[in-house]
């Protein structure tokens, strides 16, 4: 516990301000800070930052409503070097308990929450939601998860209140499942970076459901996101698009009339593949043919 005392100016008139600070941060990371006026009752701060202690309702002193309190210089240096170490120790703690958790540790354990419907949910245990603060003990537990594993009704024939478990014990098909997919997704960005250097265009279109025919939306960057492509390479690569649509129609006709409802892009991709362009369907939504 530290103690300060200093004075402030209210209407010319000296106050005396008492601050009580503990050496932890509550669940919102904030240090928790009492205060009090000439030897008064003590009060709970709303947080503090930059070197303001902030009220949660207004005290109104010599006839002036006061909101907050600016510290000494000093007193606001140790204040912040206080918080900030303090926030740097919960972060290597979240790390810490991420990469255990990940490990298959038993840190978590099950209760029985709801009142008319009572079902079984995963926590973090007591003790982790005290180093880390509950917020960022939940966090945690979905960040090592994948997902929001604390959302899951557990299964009452295999788990009871109060029994310490691992994630993997809980949802181990699915965290593994969703590992194979974020391993996926970055095997596909590493090929579609090494293309793009290469010289190669994801060309994203729209295909129109009615008639088979496409339409240019954009093109993908190395994330997979669709993004404009400059002017004079979209003229271009609307030029290639129409030459390939006009040979997938003249591939799926009969007789010269074109049959809608078979109209492909296997030969729209290989053409356009000889250009160092490759198709991709963002969507299929009717495009008013």
């Amino acid at each position: 516990m530290r103690v300060y005392k200093f004075t402030k100016h209210v209407k010319d008139k000296l106050v005396e301000v008492e601050l009580k600070v503990e050496e932890r941060s509550d669940d919102y990371d904030q240090l928790h800070v009492e205060y009090r006026f000439d030897g008064g009752e003590w009060y709970h701060a709303r947080d503090y930052e930059n070197g303001a202690v902030k009220f949660w309702c207004p005290h109104e002193i010599h006839g002036v409503k006061v909101k907050g309190v600016m510290v000494p210089p000093d007193v606001k240096r140790e204040l912040d070097e206080l918080k900030s170490s303090l926030l740097a120790e919960r972060e290597r703690l979240y790390r810490e308990y991420v990469s255990r958790l990940v490990k298959g540790e038993k840190l978590c354990v099950v209760h029985e929450v709801g009142c008319d419907w009572k079902r079984l949910r995963l926590y973090p245990l007591r003790e982790w939601e005290e180093k880390l603060g509950t917020f960022r003990a939940y966090r945690a537990l979905e960040a090592a998860a994948g997902f929001d594993i604390m959302s899951m009704n557990l299964d009452e024939e295999r788990f009871s209140d109060g029994q310490i478990v691992s994630i993997y014990d809980v949802a181990g098909d699915k965290i593994e499942k969703l590992r194979k997919m974020r391993e996926e997704i970055e095997r596909r960005k590493a090929e579609r970076a090494r293309l793009i250097r290469e010289g190669w265009t994801f060309l994203a279109v729209n295909r129109c459901w009615e008639c088979g025919g496409l339409s240019i939306v954009g093109e993908l960057d190395v994330n997979g996101n669709v993004v404009r492509m400059p002017s004079e390479k979209f003229y271009r690569m609307r030029n290639l698009l129409r030459q390939a649509v006009e040979l997938q129609y003249a591939a799926d006709s009969e007789g010269g009339k074109r049959l809608l409802s078979s109209i492909g892009t296997d030969v729209v991709e290989k053409f356009l593949k000889e250009h160092k362009v490759k198709l991709v369907i963002v969507s299929e939504e009717y495009d008013g043919c």
